[in-house]
């Protein structure tokens, strides 16, 4: 593992390059810390993952090659996922479990196994997201309450709702019923700027 932060707050993670590592980045009961402009690849597991942390900046990381996900969410709350460029990754691009109030905005997902996928999780908002040649580009399971908005989905070529398919049901992935949520002003041209 590059770097550990647990119960450890204030913190910045800058500037750094994390090559062949189990984990790249993690935080574990971590508040209030920003982990930027750092560059990780060849994660066998995630590339920057939170477990029970909450308010982080995650911004300007550029994450390829892992086994499993990019950038992992656990039972966090209140995080803000900005202008990652995430790609490669085995699982998913960015991996939202149990955690809710995130703010998933203008992140690159290139060529990922799923680029976000949403498992128990709710009031999480996804915006201004480029999703390009991604195995599949979204899921959810068990999910309600999400908000997706102006992303940019290179499979979806129409001026029309972009839907979002996943599967709803307690406990969804036994009995799931199949659902679908909608990015209801999706981009026709990648997000490119700082704009909202």
């Amino acid at each position: 593992m590059a770097v550990y932060l647990y119960r450890s707050n204030n913190n910045t993670i800058l500037d750094n390059r994390f090559s062949y590592t189990l984990y790249g980045i993690n935080l574990q009961n971590s508040h209030d810390n920003i982990v930027a402009n750092n560059i990780l690849e060849h994660s066998i597991f995630h590339g920057i993952g939170m477990s029970v942390s909450s308010r982080n900046l995650i911004k300007e990381n550029n994450i390829s090659i892992t086994r499993e996900e990019g950038i992992s969410l656990e039972k966090s709350e209140y995080n803000r996922i900005y202008y990652n460029r995430i790609s490669l990754s085995g699982e998913a691009g960015i991996m939202i479990e149990n955690s809710g109030r995130n703010s998933i905005f203008g992140n690159y997902l290139m060529k990922n196994g799923v680029g976000i996928y949403i498992e128990l999780s709710y009031l999480n908002i996804i915006k201004n997201n480029n999703f390009v040649d991604n195995q599949k580009d979204a899921f959810f399971g068990g999910s309600y309450l999400n908000t997706w908005f102006r992303n940019y989905w290179d499979k979806w070529r129409l001026p029309l709702p972009k839907p979002i398919f996943g599967l709803q049901g307690i406990p969804w992935s036994i009995i799931g019923i199949p659902w679908i949520q909608f990015d209801w002003m999706p981009r026709l041209f990648p997000y490119v700027g700082e704009g909202k």
